[in-house]
């Protein structure tokens, strides 16, 4: 996982698609409607989300086998946790059309937390399991964008 600011995050990104991505971050805005935005192709979109953030208890952990999240707040701020995974068990089988892998916390003992506030964004690579939505004091909302760039290898 890696944190940096927005404006940083041309280092981070594939050279074959920052240019696109560049593109669509700097027009996205939090007047911007909810819902999947095409940015270079199928294996690169934004989902534009607005939803109430929760205690840590009440919000689900999460992976995704072949995509890598870049998630930013437009208006408002959530917590991020990251898991190792034998800390995790899961709940359901592997969602092979939605790419996710939802599981129930065992040890509730994050080995990374982060708050995704507006100016920064939060690079989580494929595999690695988070819980967003998390409430940073008393449960709130947040507006964000979470690009997803599919890896061909998975994890």
């Amino acid at each position: 996982m890696t944190v940096d600011r927005i404006a940083n995050l041309p280092y981070y990104l594939p050279e074959k698609q920052k240019d696109n991505i560049m593109c669509f971050i700097n027009s996205v805005s939090s007047g911007l409607g909810n819902g999947n935005y095409n940015i270079c192709s199928e294996n690169v979109y934004a989902k534009i989300m607005s939803y109430a953030t929760k205690k840590a208890e009440k919000c689900v952990v999460e992976a995704h086998s072949y995509h890598m999240d870049i998630q930013f707040s437009l208006q408002g701020a959530e917590g991020i946790d990251i898991f190792a995974p034998d800390q995790l068990r899961a709940v359901q089988e592997y969602d092979v059309d939605q790419d996710v892998q939802l599981y129930d916390v065992v040890e509730d003992h994050p080995i990374a937390s982060v708050l995704n506030r507006e100016g920064y964004f939060c690079l989580i690579p494929a595999g690695v399991p988070h819980r967003p939505m998390k409430a940073v004091t008393n449960e709130g909302w947040v507006k964000k964008c979470v690009i997803k760039i599919l890896s061909l290898e998975g994890v």
